[in-house]
């Protein structure tokens, strides 16, 4: 059997999956894409379940206004195992932030402008080739768990109101409906795989670099 040469087949898994920087949604992708949108679905599903289970747990104990400052925690240790682990950009972000430093990476920012205040369930993700990577973007609906501290501002508590005007003074995160996209999940993914290289966010980098592995580093970013 005649063998592929390597460079070939990275010159292959390099080819553009669609017009590089355009958005497509992920209902149109090709069988080419489909692995990259598995692998981002995957450590999207690791998030979801940290996130929801650590909020929950510390709603039942402290209420919302004890959730704001730590409800993210699990989370963003999942993400930072998966950064450093997988080798896979991940984050999230939103059009209306808590935290300004959560801003969306320059491919995903016009979805995000884009798709403000429809409904998450009209929506069911993009991904984008970026040359070298796959960026895949996925929505998070706004659910009745999260509306204490971020439903109608008429409704959130007082103590909410305080903790939320203490620690986030510019914060937009609130007023959002049932249903309706409070935010996104995000996935860069390498077309060929990387060899144990630490790919940090571009805010992070002066915080650390190579972090130990005993040692997660939970960034500000997370905070959503």
């Amino acid at each position: 059997m005649r063998r592929i040469p390597a460079v070939l087949t990275v010159l292959a898994f390099s080819a553009p999956f669609s017009p590089e920087g355009q958005a497509i949604p992920i209902a149109r992708a090709p069988a080419a894409v489909r692995p990259f949108i598995q692998r981002a679905d995957a450590a999207f599903t690791r998030i979801r379940s940290a996130h929801l289970t650590e909020l929950a747990g510390t709603m039942r104990a402290n209420g919302a206004a004890g959730a704001i400052g730590v409800c993210h925690l699990s989370s963003a240790a999942v993400m930072d195992r998966i950064r450093r682990e997988e080798q896979i950009a991940v984050g999230w972000t939103s059009d209306r932030l808590r935290n300004p430093t959560s801003t969306p990476p320059a491919w995903a920012a016009p979805i995000v402008r884009q798709k403000a205040g429809a409904r998450a369930a009209s929506v069911s993700g993009f991904y984008v080739d970026l040359g070298d990577r796959v960026g895949v973007l996925r929505p998070m609906p706004e659910v009745a768990l999260c509306a204490g501290c971020h439903g109608p501002a008429d409704k959130l508590s007082p103590g909410v109101r305080a903790v939320l005007k203490d620690r986030y003074p510019a914060d937009r995160a609130i007023n959002f409906k049932d249903g309706e996209i409070r935010g996104w999940l995000w996935a860069e993914i390498w077309k060929v795989e990387r060899r144990r290289q630490v790919y940090l966010l571009p805010c992070e980098l002066d915080r650390a670099r190579n972090p130990p592995e005993d040692r997660l580093v939970l960034p500000e970013l997370l905070v959503w």
